[in-house]
């Protein structure tokens, strides 16, 4: 009897363990990209506009962020007050940014299809500038980098964003860590770079003046880059190398000029990419903000049909030798192994796509897969998005950010006010989320645990790109989003049992009828809700270390500091149903995309079965 009761009890466990959330067969992924870039609106900083999207947006929030000599525009705002936040804190970085917005211009430029079926190519372009107007405002001159607004104070602090000037407490705010001559960074310089001339090649279509501008700034940041070697040193971001960098930097520049500038293609041309640079240990396979050396190869070798072989086995290598969790995860590190599984996942998407004529791998669904388990398709039955996922998962509310937690007025040194109030105040759609923490699955909602719960700038850029890639026959155009504040009480917010809505009509955002050509005095039109993409620009006069690239320290990618390090007090532990489009140049599009929408589940489903299962088991013993 005692052997009855404990088999039964496996039992149980085995398949709870194993019923994830069903896959979503008819996902609408434009309705997911949409929130992903809506993320991006969250976090822009410096809007005084009452009638901006986000109510800490139109407070004081980074007003006065300038450069040293305190210099403001004509409206009395510091050159550098606008921007994106980096993460959950009010911090301005130029380095991930950088490399945020590189990767948002790549995958416009290998997705801009998908993008464009979607109804999002405005609103994407948007978002690229207003992170890429920050970063020429960055550099205001051709040897002068402006690489963080904020300091450690604002990242110790939690408090919300119309207190980050209070003196009184955090003593005054400024843009300090400055690159320069006397104080070089060519890694920060040729991340640029790449940002800057990746930018230019997606403007070209759409504004060959701004295009002209970001290439202009590239030509400067290269210079730069070149004649003045050094490292980029932040706590929050270390980086120990720039070999990465360079690489990326010269392939994009080669990118935008075209072949006639062989200059740039001898910096990445046979050889200059190792076997090492690539599979010296799991963290070589990794593409983020500080390792760009396996982007860079997919990159030229789809390019440049350079460096073939070398991209197909990592892409390889991604899904048979990275450890993954026991729901399929891509494992890496305790701290943000769904941004590297988006990381490789987007690699994997751009390699496969129907573009590439040279990728041989045999597996072209492991992007999926991830996706799914993203999603909710795990053992936690939890989608690591905020506050979306597939159908029936359970979300997350709770997220470590400050603005939308909007704790109690004062700022906060010792982390008391991140337990108050108890749930965050204003919901954010579409951030990617850190995910589980090991081999395990260990994850659960808790605003404190920033290594779960905190979302940043460069997690959302490759969440955006898989997204893009994703784009099939199940998937609708949507509205582009303007705000994605619900009003909803959340003190009402049952974390336990809240159930995802984002596919019920309640939530969704009202679909566009392509048909329609007689909406223009429809104050719900598209003209009406999309922000201008050409607005607030800002008017400005426009050494190798390959010895040391495989000895980087591992911990220098999974040192991403979004979160908070840890304070000695205890508390911190720091849509659609859519009119159906009947063109048959969208179907035949459709038709072409490179992926089948198989949507073959990680997790294997066996809810329908379990509890016969488990008497058939019983009446057997």
């Amino acid at each position: 009897m005692f052997l009855k009761i404990i088999i039964i009890f496996f039992i149980f466990i085995f398949i709870f363990k194993i019923n994830g959330v069903p896959v979503d067969k008819e996902f609408n992924y434009c309705d997911g990209l949409n929130k992903a870039l809506g993320f991006y609106k969250v976090q822009r900083a410096g809007i005084e506009d009452p009638n901006s999207e986000f109510p800490w947006q139109h407070e004081i929030t980074t007003k006065y962020d300038t450069y040293l000599n305190n210099k403001t525009n004509k409206n009395g705002n510091g050159f550098l007050s606008k921007g994106y936040f980096d993460a959950g804190d009010y911090l301005k970085i130029t380095f991930p940014l950088a490399f945020s917005m590189t990767t948002l211009s790549w995958s416009f430029l290998e997705f801009e299809e998908n993008i464009k079926f979607c109804n999002l190519t405005e609103n994407y372009l948007s978002t690229i500038k207003w992170g890429v107007d920050w970063l020429m405002a960055a550099h205001p001159e051709p040897n002068v980098i402006y690489a963080q607004c904020g300091g450690e104070i604002d990242h110790l602090s939690w408090s919300r964003a119309d207190q980050i000037y209070n003196n009184q407490v955090t003593g005054p705010r400024n843009c300090s860590l400055i690159v320069d001559t006397n104080n070089p960074s060519s890694d920060i310089a040729f991340e640029m770079v790449a940002a800057m001339a990746a930018t230019s090649i997606v403007f070209e279509e759409f504004d060959e003046q701004y295009s002209k501008q970001c290439k202009i700034h590239a030509d400067q940041l290269w210079d730069f880059g070149i004649r003045y070697p050094g490292i980029y040193y932040n706590p929050l971001y270390p980086s120990n190398v720039s070999k990465d960098e360079q690489i990326w930097a010269s392939a994009w520049m080669y990118l935008m000029y075209g072949p006639e500038y062989s200059f740039f293609r001898g910096f990445f041309d046979n050889g200059k990419i190792s076997h090492d640079d690539l599979f010296f240990n799991k963290w070589s396979h990794v593409f983020s903000w500080n390792n760009k050396m396996s982007g860079a190869c997919i990159l030229i070798a789809k390019n440049f049909n350079i460096y073939v072989d070398e991209a197909n086995y990592l892409i390889h290598s991604w899904d048979t030798k990275i450890n993954k969790t026991k729901d399929g995860l891509f494992f890496l590190d305790e701290w943000g192994n769904a941004r590297y599984s988006m990381g490789g996942s987007f690699l994997e998407a751009v390699w496969n796509s129907n573009k590439n004529q040279t990728a041989k791998t045999t597996n072209t669904n492991f992007a999926q897969n991830q996706i799914n388990i993203i999603l909710g398709n795990n053992s936690n039955h939890h989608s690591y998005v905020s506050m979306y996922g597939f159908k029936h998962a359970k979300v997350t509310l709770n997220i470590h950010h400050r603005s939308s937690h909007s704790p109690p007025n004062g700022t906060d040194l010792k982390f008391h006010n991140i337990l108050s109030p108890p749930n965050n105040k204003f919901p954010i759609y579409g951030a990617l989320l850190p995910g589980p923490i090991d081999i395990n699955d260990l994850y659960f909602e808790e605003r404190s645990r920033y290594e779960m719960n905190e979302p940043a700038l460069d997690y959302n850029a490759v969440f955006v790109g898989v997204l893009s890639s994703l784009i099939n026959s199940y998937s609708k155009p949507v509205q582009p989003i303007s705000s994605l504040t619900l009003s909803f009480n959340s003190d009402d917010y049952n974390r336990d049992s809240i159930e995802n809505k984002s596919n019920n009509n309640e939530d969704e955002i009202k679909p566009i009828n392509n048909n329609n050509n007689n909406n223009n005095n429809n104050e719900d039109s598209l003209e009406n809700n999309l922000p201008p993409i050409f607005k607030d620009s800002y008017d400005l006069e426009i050494d190798d270390d390959s010895d040391d690239f495989n000895n980087e320290e591992n911990d220098n990618n999974n040192n991403n500091n979004d979160g908070d390090d840890d304070d000695d007090d205890d508390d911190d532990d720091d849509d659609d149903d859519d009119d159906e489009d009947s063109s048959n140049s969208n179907s035949n599009f459709l038709k072409k995309n490179f992926y089948s929408n198989s949507n073959k589940s990680t997790i294997i489903n066996y809810s329908g079965i379990s509890i016969f299962s488990i008497l058939i088991l019983i009446l057997l013993i």
